[in-house]
């Protein structure tokens, strides 16, 4: 990609057609900025600055050079940012007098970005951000990199998924799902991509913008075609997996995090860099995906070498992203003496542990006094970190988690009433959350927690009804697919005894038949046993 790049520059140059591409198509060194931004679009923001400052070594006087290191430092979709950093640097563009030698093209993307590094809290910053882009993309209306920067400054605008979408706080925001802002932002990506197919934000971007089982299939040729455009790239090669959880493609998912995995091991080999520096978010996800696939032992052997690596350092990311991924395997496979003890790494690992003692045995011994007591220490626990300041962002996670061990306590005590209505309290404000991206956010999400007491209960119809609305959340889910067909089952069995319509209907077609099937059997006897004439040759 650095080498089209670098020759796409080079023929515009030659063509005298500078002005339709990017600002640096003649600014040494040319293949080191584009590589910047190339890798900018693909969120891979190490070796984004790492192109930037070899662009800058070799020529200190080119601004694109400062204008991505910056960038690299507010990383949109993730929330991450190091204000201070990026002003160190652009103050440093600013001293060494690089802005006034910069072409007008140059200055504008500078401007655009300077209120990203200005006063006030991130969303508004963002917010100018996002108006800045625009007026540049309408001055530069053929340039596909301001275009899909700008797109993506709109997602910016927006909370996707949990994060800043149900806590009071500056970094409350609107969410994506359903807004003008999303359709604006698919807009553009789209317009880019008919003129050039293979950029690489428009094609990342689109992915993102579409995130969400709605609205996933409008991003489906997009995802199938980006990893080829950025291959080095880890991030690249995972996006597609946002298209086919989302859609629930496990297949598809699993060869996208199977190849984004390795290349994301591969890098920390190739770069010799320590394992703590390892991106294992595709292994969070490729987990998930062995799960609702069936394959459970590919699920426990690709969790070894962060089991391995977080014991080994005891680094606090790796050892709560272990602790995540053991809770979530042993709450999938329904292996409820995995989590026995009481320790726990983070909130979700104490979600299994207070769960998991709660369903352990079922309901063929009576509750274990330890394993209630266990349970209700778990869940008094999530209740009271839902309060807390440090954990304002996953409140509602919070406490729908003590709400679902605490229905499960309730059901095993015999209190089968009373655990049904603390669940539908549960998936009511489940349904206030969006949809999630990737993995669920609750490790046993609470609707289908809900639908699978309904069955217990017999209320089969409304645990049909609520197993089909929790597979348009999360489509084709292994255990609400289960549950679906056990629940028709069951509703079918109960039809056939229902009294007086059902159940009467039912038993006199069945009479019906068998009494066509007593008469045919009679009359086929009555003919066996004719004696048969015999057919006479003519001549």
């Amino acid at each position: 990609m650095v080498e089209f790049a670098r020759l796409w520059a080079l023929g515009l140059g030659l063509l005298g057609l500078g002005a339709l591409g990017p600002a640096w198509a003649f600014a040494a060194p040319a293949d080191d900025i584009a590589a910047g931004v190339s890798w900018l679009h693909s969120f891979e923001y190490e070796r984004a600055l790492a192109a930037f400052e070899r662009a800058e070594t070799a020529e200190p006087r080119t601004l694109m050079a400062y204008w991505g290191q910056a960038l690299c430092y507010e990383q949109l979709l993730w929330g991450n940012e190091n204000v201070e950093e990026a002003r160190r640097i652009l103050g440093r563009a600013r001293a060494a007098g690089v802005v006034e030698r910069a072409s007008a093209k140059e200055r504008a993307w500078l401007a655009a970005i300077e209120p990203l590094f200005g006063d006030g809290d991130r969303p508004s910053r963002v917010t100018t951000f996002a108006a800045a882009m625009a007026a540049l993309a309408t001055k530069y209306p053929d340039d596909p990199d301001i275009a899909s920067f700008h797109g993506l400054a709109i997602l910016a605008t927006r909370s996707r998924g949990l994060a800043g979408a149900h806590h009071a706080g500056e970094q409350e925001q609107p969410a994506l799902i359903g807004s003008a802002e999303q359709d604006r932002a698919a807009g553009i990506f789209n317009r880019v991509l008919a003129r050039h197919p293979t950029h690489p934000g428009a094609l990342h971007y689109l992915i993102h913008t579409w995130d969400d089982p709605a609205n996933a299939h409008k991003a489906l040729e997009a995802a199938r075609v980006y990893p080829s455009v950025a291959p080095e790239s880890s991030h690249a090669r995972h996006m597609p997996a946002h298209v086919f959880v989302q859609l629930g493609m496990w297949p598809e998912a699993i060869a996208s995090d199977e190849a984004a995995a390795a290349a994301a091991e591969a890098k920390v080999k190739q770069d010799s860099l320590p394992v703590t520096a390892q991106d294992f978010h595709p292994l969070t996800w490729l987990v998930y995906e062995y799960l609702q696939a069936n394959r459970f032992d590919d699920a426990r052997r690709a969790v070894e070498p962060l089991r391995a690596a977080a014991d080994a350092t005891r680094d606090p990311r790796l050892l709560s992203l272990a602790a995540t991924l053991r809770t979530r395997i042993a709450i999938e496979s329904e292996r409820w003496n995995v989590l026995a003890g009481p320790g726990y790494v983070n909130y979700e690992e104490l979600f299994g542990v207070g769960y998991s003692a709660a369903q352990r045995h079922g309901n063929e011994v009576p509750f274990d006094p330890a394993d209630a007591a266990l349970a209700e220490r778990a869940r008094a626990r999530l209740a009271e970190m839902a309060t807390l300041p440090r954990y304002a962002e996953r409140r509602v996670l919070l406490e729908i988690m003590a709400m679902q061990i605490g229905a499960a306590m309730r059901a095993r005590s015999g209190d089968e009433e009373g655990a049904l209505s603390l669940l539908a309290d549960a998936t009511r404000a489940e349904l206030t959350l969006p949809p999630g991206i990737g993995p669920p956010a609750l490790i046993k999400p609470a609707q289908e927690q809900y639908a699978e007491a309904l069955v217990r209960a017999g209320r089969v119809e409304e645990a049909v009804a609520q197993f089909e609305a929790a597979l348009k959340r999360a489509p084709n889910r292994r255990l609400l697919v289960a549950g679906l067909d056990i629940a028709r089952r069951r509703g079918q069995l109960s039809t056939t005894r229902a009294w007086p319509v059902g159940g009467a209907v039912v038993a006199i077609v069945l009479a019906l038949v068998a009494v066509r099937r007593r008469r045919a059997s009679r009359a086929h006897a009555a003919a066996a046993s004719r004696p048969k004439s015999k057919r006479v040759k003519s001549a």
